[in-house]
């Protein structure tokens, strides 16, 4: 028999690609075609810094205690998973992370808030994953915040390419207290810390 297929592409998150949906028309013997659909597929993408594990922090570049750190982002059509922090130095505490949505260029309302937990590290850095219990909506088109918690300071670093955010804002915030709701008075800096997101598409 002789198989057509007809492939659909998404391109999303700059270079990556993901098929969303095929067909597949056959021609057996003398019979009619026959179209077989395939459900959608469910495509996973990271959208954030890009940062290989085991790379020790850099030079001004932690995530502060009792401090909010917030980064800018391109959003997709999907529901997010997880947020993720890059750490790389000695130090352990305990961590949560957040979405919010953009207001006027500055993080405004959250939108949800991920898991707390302890975390522990080591100059052999890692990215540190912190789940949502119900995963919040993202729409393409739309600019989202990541934001970082933590009760004790540690070690990050920026991208190992170019930086993908587009603007940065911390706080001061006693852990205790949870992330600021909206985010509200905040200071720019300059020095990108290893923040992403996990986004089911």
């Amino acid at each position: 028999p002789s198989f057509v297929y007809t492939p659909v592409m998404h391109a999303a998150d700059g270079p990556v690609a993901a098929v969303r949906a095929y067909q597949i028309s056959a021609q057996v013997g003398r019979g009619f075609p026959t179209t077989l659909a395939i459900p959608t597929v469910d495509v996973i993408l990271e959208i954030g810094e890009d940062i290989a594990e085991g790379q020790a922090s850099s030079s001004g570049r932690s995530f502060d205690a009792n401090s909010v750190f917030a980064q800018r982002y391109d959003g997709v059509n999907g529901h997010v998973l997880s947020c993720s922090a890059y750490l790389a130095s000695s130090a352990s505490g305990n961590m949560r992370m957040g979405l919010y949505q953009d207001s006027g260029g500055l993080p405004g309302a959250l939108i949800d808030t991920t898991e707390t937990k302890a975390f522990s590290s080591t100059t052999s850095g890692h990215w540190e994953e912190f789940t949502f219990a119900s995963p919040p909506a993202i729409d393409a088109g739309v600019q989202y915040w990541i934001a970082c918690h933590t009760s004790a300071t540690v070690g990050s670093r920026s991208s190992d390419g170019t930086n993908q955010n587009d603007a940065r804002r911390f706080k001061s915030q006693t852990f205790g207290s949870g992330l600021p709701d909206p985010f509200g008075s905040a200071s720019s800096y300059s020095n990108t810390r290893g923040l992403k997101m996990k986004v089911q598409t």
